[in-house]
C-alpha cells in the first residue's frame, strides 16, 4: 500500500524531458538555417563581386580597343564577349585585297595595335575566336576553292599575325571561316530566312545562296565583306 502511494505521488518527468528535446531540436534547426542562409548570402555576394569584376575588366578592354581607329567594339547582351569588327563600316579593304588572304601593311598596323591590347589584358579573358568573312563574288584563284576556304584563310592569317606580334598563348586562339553567309550589318533575323535564289555571280560551285546573301550583294552600296571579327570569350 505504501509502495503504491509512493509511485502515485512520484512526479512525471516525461513532459519536461520532451519539451527539452524539442527545444534542443529547434535550436539545432535554427542553427542549421543560419548557416544555410549565411552561405547563400556569401555566395550571392561573391557572384555579385565576380559579375562586377567581369564588367570592369570588359570596360577596360573596350576602352583600350575603342581608342584604335578603324574598328567597332560591340558587347553582346550576356556580357560574355566583345566583338571587334575590323575596318571602317566592315569593308575590310584595309585588311585584304579581293580574293586574297594576305594581310596588307595597313591591316597589319591595326592588328598589331589589337595584339598589344590583348597582351596587356590577357588575364581578363579566357579565349579568342577569330572569324573571317567574304562576299559572294566567285573565287577566281587556284589557291582557294571556295569562299569558305578564303574566309578561313583570312582568319588564320590574322591569328598567325597576332601570335607573331604579341606574347600570347596559341592554345587560347581559334580561327573560323564564315564564307559569304554573314554579310555586314544584316540582322540575324533576316539571316534566318530559308528562301533561296540562284547565285547571279555564276559561282563555279553552281550552288544556290540564301536570298538575303543575294539581295545584300546586289546592292551596289553594300560594303565588300572582307571583314574580320575578333571575339573575346570571358
Amino acid at each position: 500500500m505504501k509502495r503504491h502511494q509512493f509511485e502515485k505521488n512520484d512526479p512525471d518527468i516525461y513532459p519536461a524531458f520532451t519539451d527539452f528535446i524539442i527545444s534542443v531540436l529547434i535550436v539545432i534547426v535554427l542553427f542549421m538555417l543560419g548557416i544555410f542562409f549565411t552561405n547563400i548570402t556569401r555566395d550571392l555576394l561573391a557572384a555579385g563581386n565576380e559579375f562586377n569584376s567581369l564588367k570592369n575588366k570588359q570596360l577596360i578592354v573596350r576602352k583600350k580597343l575603342g581608342s584604335i581607329p578603324g574598328i567597332l567594339v560591340q558587347e553582346d547582351g550576356n556580357l560574355q564577349r566583345i566583338v571587334l569588327q575590323v575596318d571602317k563600316e566592315g569593308k575590310g579593304g584595309i585588311l585584304f585585297d579581293s580574293g586574297q588572304a594576305a594581310l596588307k601593311s595597313e591591316g597589319q598596323i591595326i592588328i598589331k595595335r589589337i595584339a598589344d591590347v590583348l597582351e596587356s589584358t590577357k588575364s581578363y579573358y579566357k579565349s579568342v575566336q577569330v572569324e573571317g568573312h567574304t562576299d559572294n563574288r566567285p573565287i577566281n584563284s587556284m589557291q582557294y576553292r571556295s569562299n569558305w576556304e578564303l574566309s578561313a584563310a583570312r582568319a588564320g592569317a590574322v591569328v598567325d599575325f597576332l601570335l607573331e606580334t604579341g606574347n600570347l598563348e596559341p592554345w587560347r586562339f581559334s580561327a573560323n571561316g564564315r564564307g559569304e553567309y554573314r554579310p555586314y550589318n544584316v540582322p540575324e533575323s533576316e539571316m534566318e530566312q530559308t528562301g533561296k535564289l540562284p547565285d547571279p555571280t555564276g559561282s563555279r560551285l553552281k550552288k544556290e545562296l540564301p536570298d538575303y546573301v543575294v539581295r545584300h550583294n546586289l546592292v551596289t552600296t553594300a560594303p565588300l565583306n572582307r571583314r574580320i571579327e575578333i571575339i573575346l570569350i570571358y
